[in-house]
């Protein structure tokens, strides 16, 4: 089971999943699935 923490307010939210990643100390890097253009946070969806 997962628990998910949402902020009071928070009107929508997406859960991006993602297999396979491999990230650098920048935030740079990429997944087998689930890429978002080689970043750890998604910008758009």
């Amino acid at each position: 089971m997962w628990t998910i923490n949402v902020a009071a307010g928070t009107k929508a939210a997406r859960i991006w999943s993602r297999t396979g990643c491999s990230f650098d100390g920048s935030g740079n890097g990429r997944c087998q699935t689930g890429d978002c253009g080689g970043l750890l946070n998604c910008q758009a969806y």
